[in-house]
């Protein structure tokens, strides 16, 4: 329940490069985490579910592209290289679902930089809807390049849903040559308390 009357929600999109290294290019070498200190895109948007509180269901957005580090030389040395981004404006909406308690979110976002006619540009559109009390539900669509996760996280700091999608179990670069198909999920329920 919304006992305060203010339900905000934190939607966390981020895309990584699982695999250490490609050769000459440092990576993230992580697993899915809420907590994932790396990463290649990330998107932040505070969610409010609750009418009363905020017409509109975006409270802020955060859009951040980490630069790509390279190995010089026959050392351990790097220099950092940029990346470019574009993120649109997330767009909120709310049903009569719950009393109208309740909020989805849409949002998308593309990368590319150093690195990309190799390890390809990252695509992908999410919409989350957020019910409280209830399992978020996913729609996506995304590249099968790099990995994807999406955390949503309630306002009590709680890990309510979690989306995670990783490619390959090691670096291969067969699976960067061969075309893969865009991975979609349509309004599915995204894991809870993972």
């Amino acid at each position: 329940m919304d006992p305060d009357g203010m339900e905000e929600f934190k939607v966390i999109a981020r895309t990584f490069i699982h695999w250490a290294t490609y050769p000459g290019i440092i990576l993230d070498n992580r697993a899915p985490s809420v907590d994932g200190n790396t990463f290649r895109t990330e998107q932040v948007i505070r969610v409010e579910t609750n009418p009363r509180v905020s017409d509109n269901p975006i409270l802020g957005v955060e859009n951040s592209v980490s630069p790509t580090r390279v190995i010089v030389g026959r050392g351990n040395a790097t220099i950092s290289i940029g990346n470019s981004g574009e993120f649109s404006d997330p767009t909120g909406t709310r049903s009569d679902v719950n009393n109208g308690d309740n909020a989805t979110v849409s949002f998308s976002g593309s990368a590319g930089g150093a690195g990309k006619a190799i390890l390809g540009n990252i695509d992908y559109d999410f919409s989350i809807s957020i019910v409280p009390g209830q399992t978020p539900t996913i729609g996506a669509q995304h590249g099968a390049f790099p990995a994807y996760e999406v955390h949503v996280i309630d306002s009590q700091g709680k890990v309510v849903g979690t989306y995670t999608f990783t490619p390959g179990s090691k670096w291969d670069i067969r699976y960067l040559q061969e075309p893969h198909d865009d991975v979609k999920k349509n309004d599915e329920p995204m894991e809870r308390n993972p």
